[in-house]
């Protein structure tokens, strides 16, 4: 008999005993039971339902439908014999269960060493322990619940995670060789180091590279960034100090040192929260994608012939973003895009807030401006409308800005407002402007589709943005006049069709020089063409022009899947220097996927590689070429990150550079799978998984289906509700042995009683005793010690054997303890 099915069979006898409820209370009918001594049967703590035995047990509590973060809780027996117990949940952890604040007002407490909330008190509630899946459920009646919503975690459910050093870091380097060129070594990375040490998050950004020709070499490194940052839970609120970039709805970004008191739309209901910068583009060849904004590396990656999309940027960037894509060939391309900028709306009495005070400051600190100060605010008037404005002022720069908002509801949100200025800058004299912005922002869920940023901005001649006025003052000179800009990022699918769509565009006039443009769209439609079933196309078009370049480009690219991930497919690449033809190899499976391409036309003859994998501790990807006219080059990324906390220490994949994570600890037992198998447990029994959602709830789980067969796990789910940038920490109990069939005797010749219970020297239950002393063991060692529990205070001590084999059945003997 399996453990399964013992334990099935076990209970279907125990509740076929029981007569029909007509309290908590039952008794059973001894007589029906085929077993030899029906004296000698202990099932007291059967008689209530949902009975758990006095002691301490880790478990998840769940709200009607939604389960809050795991803790330790007690149960205590309430009769002398221990027959019925009763859960304490202490009144400090009362607030998270999402009560009405008058509801929490009126508990009383019970057992006045722990000071147990008196749940029960309240009208309606419902408390039922699952000690199968850990899990303790209140079915509390609406009335007496806060605000809720499916994809949102009120504070009380926020964790600040634990104290901890954090390291995440971005690593390229490349080796290549071009026709009568000599060969370039790089080497390139970026990231963030950090300690988390109660509610602070301190941070620093580094960032490097190093290059290195025939007769040229250069080094760079620095810590573009030192800053620390704290929550503000009950404020809705982050606090912020040290080097950053302006973040405003209102104004333009800059680099600044000083203070940032902001409410934090991550902390804001998915509906009103704004939405993070996006990335698209098309690559010729393997190349490297640098993401910058003014000097300050923000995201570096590699990426594989054709169109990509980069989503993971973090949603706090605001302003202009300047793209660089380096190909394998030499060739680089560059242009710039706009982050997306929701329209600034408020719940109806609600107010936003966000004041700076500091230094405007370049990356190598050395041009500094003077202090500023600045504030703006938004109201929300009702459902339909927010009022919002704002001000920047410093010595001889002054803007000021207002606007109102919409919410069209099924038709999305849209605001406009004004911005003027006035500055006297040096041999220019004072300068007065202003600037209209109209933002339209809509997610259309129900048709498969996002417009998620279009915005329309005219400004005057005169006016000046700071970061213009402090390159004016600063370089004597205006060096960028903006006149009209507009931003668009939208995608649609057709499902029905078989087709999806992608567009980002952005286009900017200015008073005194030429106008810059980019332009990437593609369109993706999967089709069956006779027995060639799963086929894709994706038609690619990229347009990029500014001051250093002009480039038009066509993509069209067919491949078609012949199982086990694998496909062939062919790629065309058209520019105004001519076109060139790929045919390709490539297999994708969940950890790892590579390609071989070669390639005819443009550029002469030739073959590309690319190889990415997956693992529990970073991520890596190679990728290599080679041309007909001796142009080759290797190079190799690496992602990923590193933690330490007192609870253990992991290496583990990348994450949002000194963004959230949780770490799993599976109490010293290691290869425990993770999240579909993707991660395991290392040496010390813990992982770390990078989440990019803070606020949100995030669900971790054991792999049970790749779980070996000598582990098993009591426990095997766990949530939590990070703040932004903690370490999340969560035990999940997992139990590392054998399984062994026993029969246990005492040394009078007799057997414990049926339904006696089993349990470890930590206290944990591993089997109950069945007819005749039976018991099936799980998670068990060599020489491992337990305890034989029933009635009143009753028990023997259990040792087994040195030589355990899990095929053998045993006959033990428990010793009474007195």
């Amino acid at each position: 008999m399996t453990a399964g099915k013992f334990t099935l069979s076990l209970g279907v006898l125990i509740s076929s005993l029981a007569l029909p409820l007509a309290s908590l209370a039952v008794d059973f009918n001894l007589d029906v039971m085929d077993v030899d001594e029906r004296g000698s049967i202990d099932l007291s703590r059967f008689k209530t339902a949902n009975y758990v035995m006095p002691g301490e047990y880790l478990m998840s509590i769940q709200v009607n439908d939604q389960k809050l973060a795991e803790r330790s809780l007690h149960f205590y027996a309430t009769d002398p014999d221990a027959t019925t117990t009763r859960v304490c949940v202490p009144m400090s952890q009362a607030p998270s269960l999402g009560l009405k604040e008058e509801v929490l007002k009126k508990l009383s407490s019970w057992h006045g060493e722990d000071n147990c909330a008196d749940l029960e008190s309240i009208q309606g509630l419902r408390l039922t322990p699952d000690m199968e899946h850990s899990v303790l459920r209140l079915s509390v009646p609406q009335a007496w619940m806060e605000y809720r919503d499916p994809n949102w975690s009120p504070i009380s459910e926020w964790d600040e995670g634990i104290p901890g050093f954090i390291l995440d870091y971005n690593l390229n380097s490349s080796v290549s060789q071009h026709s009568g060129a000599g060969t370039t070594r790089q080497v390139s990375g970026n990231g963030t180091m950090g300690l988390n040490v109660g509610a602070w998050r301190l941070r620093g950004d580094f960032q490097g590279s190093s290059s290195q020709t025939r007769n040229y070499k250069t080094q760079d490194f620095s810590w573009s960034s030192f800053y620390a940052y704290r929550p503000l839970p009950r404020q809705g609120a982050k606090l912020m100090v040290g080097e950053v970039n302006l973040n405003s709805k209102l104004f333009d970004s800059f680099r600044y040192q000083g203070i940032n008191l902001a409410t934090d739309d991550q902390m804001l209901p998915p509906s009103l929260r704004g939405y993070a910068p996006e990335v698209v583009g098309v690559a010729k060849g393997n190349a490297r994608v640098t993401v910058r904004q003014d000097d300050r590396v923000l995201y570096e990656t590699t990426v594989p012939p054709g169109p990509f999309r980069i989503r993971d940027i973090n949603s706090a960037v605001s302003g202009k973003l300047d793209i660089e894509i380096s190909e394998d060939d030499g060739s680089t391309q560059r242009y710039q895009t706009e982050t997306a900028n929701v329209p600034y709306l408020s719940r109806p009495g609600y107010f936003r807030y966000n004041m700076t005070v500091g230094r405007p400051s370049s990356y190598d600190r050395e041009d500094t401006g003077p202090t500023f100060a600045a504030g703006e605010m938004s109201w929300g008037m009702n459902s339909d409308w927010s009022l919002f404005g704002g001000s920047l002022l410093t010595q001889d720069y002054t803007a000021v800005a207002g606007g109102i908002g919409r919410n069209l509801h099924e038709f999305g949100v849209v605001s406009v407002d004004v911005t003027h200025t006035r500055a006297d800058v040096p041999e220019l004299g004072q300068l007065r402007g202003s600037s209209l912005r109209l933002n339209y922002a809509k997610r259309f869920d129900e048709y498969d589709s996002e417009l998620n940023f279009a915005g329309y901005r005219f400004s005057q001649r005169q006016f000046m943005t700071m970061d213009d006025f402090l390159n004016a003052r600063n370089n004597d000179g205006v060096q960028r006049n903006s006149k009209t800009a507009y931003t668009l990022l939208a995608s649609k699918s057709f499902r029905d069709l078989g087709f999806s769509t992608h567009v980002s565009y952005t286009h900017e006039n200015y008073w005194d020089q030429s106008s810059s443009e980019n332009v990437s769209a593609y369109l993706s439609r999967y089709f069956d063409v006779g027995r060639f079933k799963g086929l894709s196309m994706t038609l690619s078009l990229n347009r990029t022009r500014n001051n250093w370049e002009s480039d038009n480009s066509l993509s069209l690219s067919l491949t078609l899947p012949f199982g086990d991930g694998q496909r062939i497919g062919y790629d065309a690449y058209a520019n105004k220097g001519g076109v060139r033809h790929a045919a390709s190899y490539s297999k994708y499976e969940p950890s790892r996927n590579y390609q071989v391409r070669a390639t005819t036309g443009l550029d002469g003859d030739g073959v590309q590689g690319y190889y990415s994998q997956h693992t529990a501790q970073a991520d890596y990807s190679l990728n290599g070429s080679y041309r007909e006219n001796g142009s080759q080059s290797v190079g190799l990324s690496v992602r990923g990150g590193a933690t330490v906390t007192a609870k253990g220490a992991a290496l583990h994949p990348p994450a949002l550079n000194g963004g959230t994570r949780i770490m799993l600890d599976t109490d010293g037992v290691a290869g425990v799978p993770l999240q579909n198998g993707e991660t395991r447990t290392n040496a010390m029994g813990v992982a770390v998984l990078p989440t990019f959602n803070s606020y949100y709830r995030t669900d971790v789980q054991i792999d049970l289906n790749r779980l070996p067969d000598d582990m098993d796990a009591s426990k095997s789910v766990t949530e939590a509700t990070l703040t932004e940038g903690a370490i999340g920490y969560r035990k999940l109990t997992v139990i590392q042995g054998k399984k062994a069939l026993v029969t246990l005797k005492l040394p009078d010749g007799s057997y414990p009683p049926f339904g006696a219970s089993l349990v470890d020297t930590s206290g944990r239950e591993v089997a109950i005793v069945a007819d005749s002393g039976f018991a099936y063991l799980t998670g068990i060692n060599a020489s491992s010690e337990f305890q034989v529990v029933w009635g009143r205070n009753k028990r023997c001590n259990l040792n087994l054997p040195d030589n355990l084999q899990s095929e053998q059945r045993y006959t033990l003997l428990c010793q009474p303890q007195f």
